[in-house]
């Protein structure tokens, strides 16, 4: 949607996914912010959850997140068999960027990318409201 300028498509995407997700927030006065808000406590919920576990998902990319906050596309992923948090599983994680200790980092970057993207859906003239609001709700990387 971001790197096609797509506003009408993002907002038609955008309204399907509260309607079936977060009807709670359907009457929202902020929908794309407060979409990010329950978001951003589903992932972080989630990615807590995997870690107290002890799993790893291996390639945990932006297309491997999910908008309702679920766990997808497991790919190259597994538990822990000893306390190590640098692990990898996957073969192309040369750099440990999916590490089990990069987890919540990825998932921040994952949401940031997402923030970026739901920015679209602000006028010129809130734009800059709407960045400082995304980055107080993600801590969002600069």
């Amino acid at each position: 949607f971001a790197s096609r300028g797509d506003r009408e498509n993002l907002k038609v995407l955008l309204d399907y996914l509260v309607h079936r997700a977060y009807p709670q927030i359907q009457d929202s006065d902020d929908l794309p912010l407060d979409f990010f808000k329950a978001l951003v406590n589903k992932q972080a919920s989630l990615v807590a959850k995997w870690m107290s576990l002890g799993f790893i998902h291996g390639v945990m990319n932006t297309d491997n997140t999910s908008a309702v906050g679920l766990t997808m596309d497991y790919g190259p992923c597994a538990f822990l068999d000893e306390t190590d948090f640098g692990k990898v599983f996957s073969s192309i994680d040369r750099q440990s960027r999916y590490s089990y200790r990069n987890q919540p980092k990825i998932t921040q970057w994952n949401l940031s990318i997402l923030a970026e993207t739901l920015l679209l859906l602000y006028s010129d003239r809130d734009k800059k409201k709407a960045i400082e609001n995304f980055k107080k709700e993600n801590h969002w990387r600069e």
